[in-house]
Formats: structure tokens, sequence, C-alpha cells
């Protein structure tokens, strides 16, 4: 799958892969990244890996794509959120490339 991270500022634009069964790509934390991923069976929508973290207010949206494909199937996933944080509250290390 093809990871990109998106944000107002280029400079901190970020991009990659992540293969799962078994992992590997680019990605930096490919392992737990795929085991956040086989828990809601590749639904993205359903994440909520770090439920309990606490972010501030900033509003510095960034937007996170995944296109590629899980066990076989063609996915694509685009969500903004109003920061890092907030995405990383959502979504775990699988946006942490």
């Amino acid at each position: 799958m093809r990871l990109t991270v998106q944000s107002r500022d280029i400079t901190a634009n970020k991009f990659g892969e992540l293969k799962c069964h078994p992992a590997g790509g680019t990605h930096q934390h490919a392992a737990k990244a795929c085991e956040e991923l086989e828990k809601v069976n590749g639904d993205f929508t359903a994440m909520q890996a770090n439920v309990s973290k606490v972010c501030t207010m900033q509003y510095q949206p960034v937007t996170a794509k995944i296109e590629g494909k899980w066990r076989g199937k063609e996915v694509s996933y685009t969500q903004t959120f109003s920061n890092s944080c907030t995405m990383q509250v959502k979504t775990g290390v699988v946006f942490e490339l």
C-alpha cells in the first residue's frame, strides 16, 4: 500500500510503502502498523488505535491517504485530521512514516 501524509507545510509531507503478510516496505513500524490494520480487518474507518492520547486543539490540518491492496482487495482511504496528534489517535502508527 502507498501511504501519504500531506500538510500545508510541503516540507513536512511524508510518503511510504507498507506491505503486510509479511510486514515490510519502507514503513519504519511496518509490523506494528500491520498489526493495527489486522485488528480492524483492513477497515481504516474502524480504527481507534490510541484513544487515551490527549491532543491540543491547534489547527494544523494533515491529510492521510492509503491506496493499494489489503488481502488482495483494492483499498483507498483519505481522511483529513485537524492536526497530526488527532491523526495518531485514530490511526496509531499506520501513518508514522
